[in-house]
């Protein structure tokens, strides 16, 4: 029976008809535009390496990915995009189109899922290439804090933070490198150059400058780096 499948789902059925994986559960319906559809899921052998260090990833908004190692994705043109979906279903909704509305919104979810493969992948690579660690904060919490305005906070609704941490779960075990999650309490407020902790070290959102040491730095920077150091801690490093 023919396939019509994406380019990387027909690398993972590669895999299986090859002997990488084995087939786990699968599950076919019917959809609604008469099509059949099928889900499998691919079982893998996954080895760790041994890391040499760590790599911190701090999740945000205005970037939606900074790395401990100096590397940004930035998030301006996302917000963009995000804005004028969020603008254009407010005037569907407004009009009454509300099968429009949830239209928009099944495209801005999938674009969304798209843009988190994209990171998760580059950042994998990136981890695999240092033959370094990934340490991700853990993400309780996380929508508290960072909230904002009542327009951000609706921005917000659409950004799957716990999505784009498990693509990098899962990308991250079959290449072979380990995450560590952290708690990031005070992360953002902390000098990672004395230790001092303090909220007056962010008096400006995106920039830290530590109030004792006078240590400054991009604050999501310093966040990751901190989230890095707490890994390796955790490693007894």
């Amino acid at each position: 029976m023919p396939i019509a499948t994406s380019e990387y789902h027909a690398k993972r059925l590669q895999d299986l008809a090859g002997g990488s994986c084995r087939q786990g559960s699968m599950e076919i319906w019917l959809g609604k535009d008469g099509e059949w559809y099928a889900a499998i899921s691919l079982v893998y052998e996954t080895h760790l390496n041994e890391p040499c260090g760590v790599i911190g990833v701090d999740f945000g908004i205005v970037k939606l990915a900074v790395l401990s190692n100096n590397i940004f994705f930035d998030g301006r043109q996302v917000r963009w995009r995000k804005e004028r979906w969020a603008a254009r279903r407010a005037a569907l909704q407004q009009a009454g189109r509300l099968s429009r509305v949830k239209k928009e919104a099944g495209r801005e979810t999938r674009w969304m899922r798209y843009i988190n493969h994209c990171i998760s992948k580059r950042i994998v690579e990136i981890a695999k290439r240092e033959g370094k660690a990934i340490a991700l904060e853990n993400l309780l919490g996380i929508r508290e804090r960072t909230k904002g305005s009542k327009k951000f906070n609706r921005m917000m609704s659409g950004w799957n933070f716990k999505e784009l941490a498990s693509f990098i779960e899962y990308k991250a075990a079959l290449a072979g490198v380990p995450v560590i999650y952290v708690d990031p309490k005070e992360t953002s407020k902390t000098c990672p150059k004395c230790g001092n902790a303090s909220r007056y070290n962010r008096k400006a959102q995106g920039w830290f400058k530590c109030i004792k040491c006078g240590y400054q730095s991009d604050a999501d920077r310093v966040g990751a780096i901190n989230i890095a150091a707490r890994a390796l801690d955790a490693l007894g490093a």
